[in-house]
């Protein structure tokens, strides 16, 4: 009985299995028959979807006219008339492919003109304006002198009684007014530094006297000279110190001076015969040109006591101003020379000294201060606006040097004024500046009468259209010594003599 319950038991689960099983398989087919009904029931339906859809889309012809129909719910309005021709009632559905509806003709529509605006005016460029800048130069300045000579000491003497603002006294007014001083720094100033083996000639002078220019308006100074180097390399280098603290520009001794001054753009070159050649100088010129509105170049030059330039001399200053010089400042000579006008530009040979502290009693005291005015058009042009000469003499006092430099009065200057121009070749075409000296004593045409207290002799030249004169006794040049160098100007460039 035992086995029979344990079979009877065995037999009921495997049937209790079959009826899971069957009742499994039933509900999967019912799952199967619902979806199956669903997506029947869906394609049915849809034809009925569609038709509804369309019914709303649909377009109805009544007496001829055309209009959406009604939608559902809404009636057609009382007011509304068959049109001719149509019965009442005759109305037929037809769908949007069952017509032909006509596209609406393009209406144009004008567009607003917007209002004017008035354009704004461009502000006008400014064209440049012409600057006018006045260009004082002297001569050999030596503050000091050489040891051996008392030279020194007796400078020294002048300086601690009378003050560094004494030895341009008389010609402050000028320098101050101008807008840049040149002079020629002939002899370092310096406290350190060994004597060159130069004798009595071995200049030099204080670092503090840097002062006799910054109290009376000199702003540059040229130092290529053969005294710079008279206490050796070292001293020179404490003359560039004592020039750049006292704010003092200085060109030379490979040194350019740039400076803007009133918006134009001023370069300065120095140049002498003991450590520049010409073919040197006359290429640093060319160099330069392009990056400035006025260049000068001052030329450390010619023989002593010679003030006139050789041929040689003369083509080596046409070259410099051909390759860019606007005007060419000679020193050197001790006592002047001429002045030319070579292209519109002008060339001074030689100034003289003009504060000479190395010689108590110079032979000639005789010299010049020459001034030029630019008119320049930044970065475009440099034109003249007129020159002027003042005739000096490098000592107040005729009968020793007391180191004041002096403009002459009017008889005394005009006979150097003659002199001047018998060295020179300025011509009819030359401007002067206005109230320049020639001027003020009655020397140029058309000027005022020169003062009655000190009348100008009749016999005295004006200085228009004077040719330029050689005196067979005042001819030469430190420069001129180059064998088979070419200067000729004419049919070409010059070739510039190497020194």
């Amino acid at each position: 009985m035992g086995r029979n319950t344990a079979k009877n038991d065995g037999l009921d689960k495997r049937a209790r299995s079959r009826i899971v099983r069957r009742h499994k398989r039933i509900r999967t087919g019912l799952v199967y028959f619902a979806l199956l009904a669903i997506c029947i029931g869906c394609l049915v339906m849809m034809p009925f979807i569609n038709r509804a859809q369309d019914k709303q889309n649909t377009w109805a012809i009544q007496h001829g006219g055309v209009e959406i129909a009604p939608a559902d719910g809404e009636g057609t309005p009382e007011d509304e008339q068959p049109l001719q021709g149509m019965e009442s009632g005759d109305i037929r559905a037809i769908t949007l492919e069952d017509v032909d509806v006509p596209t609406p003709s393009a209406v144009p529509v004008e567009t607003p003109t917007p209002e004017a605006t008035e354009a704004p005016t461009p502000e006008p460029t400014e064209a440049p304006q012409d600057v006018a800048i006045t260009v004082t130069a002297a001569g050999n300045c030596t503050f000091g002198g050489g040891q051996k000579r008392d030279a020194y000491k007796v400078f020294k003497q002048a300086v601690d009684r009378y003050g560094t603002d004494y030895f341009f006294e008389k010609v402050r007014p000028l320098f101050r007014q101008d807008d840049l001083t040149i002079l020629n720094l002939e002899g370092p100033l310096t406290d350190v530094g060994a004597p060159a083996n130069k004798g009595g000639s071995c200049y030099r002078g204080d670092p503090a006297w840097t002062d006799i220019m910054t109290g009376s308006g000199v702003e540059l100074c040229s130092v290529a000279n053969e005294h710079i180097l008279d206490m050796g390399e070292e001293g020179a280098r404490r003359t560039a110190q004592a020039l750049d603290e006292a704010g003092i520009g200085r060109c030379g001794l490979g040194e350019v001076y740039h400076a803007e001054i009133q918006g134009v753009r001023i370069t300065a070159l120095g140049f002498d015969r003991w450590n520049d050649s010409g073919s040197q100088a006359v290429e640093d010129v060319r160099r330069e040109r392009s990056g400035c509105d006025l260049l000068i170049v001052n030329a450390h030059w010619g023989e002593e006591k010679r003030g006139e330039p050789s041929e040689e001399l003369r083509a080596l200053a046409h070259a410099l101003v051909d390759a860019g010089a606007d005007l060419v400042i000679g020193t050197h000579p001790h006592v002047f020379g001429g002045v030319e006008r070579y292209n519109g530009k002008y060339i001074c040979y030689s100034l003289g000294d003009f504060c000479n502290g190395a010689d108590l009693a110079p032979a000639d005291p005789r010299a010049m201060i020459f001034q030029q005015t630019f008119v320049i058009t930044p970065g475009d042009s440099v034109r003249d606006g007129g020159i002027n000469i003042l005739p000096c003499r490098i000592t107040g006092d005729a009968r020793k040097n007391d180191y004041q430099p002096t403009v002459l009065e009017a008889r005394e200057g005009a006979a150097l004024l003659k002199g001047i121009a018998r060295a020179s070749n300025l011509g009819a075409e030359t401007l002067w500046m206005a109230d320049s000296y020639p001027e003020s004593i009655g020397l140029i045409a058309g000027s005022g009468a020169a003062p009655e207290e000190t009348p100008v002799p009749e016999e005295e030249e004006s200085l228009v259209g004077t040719e330029f004169a050689e005196p067979a006794d005042n001819v030469g040049s430190d420069w001129e010594e180059v064998d088979g160098a070419d200067l000729s100007l004419e049919g070409g460039e010059a070739e510039t003599p190497a020194v």
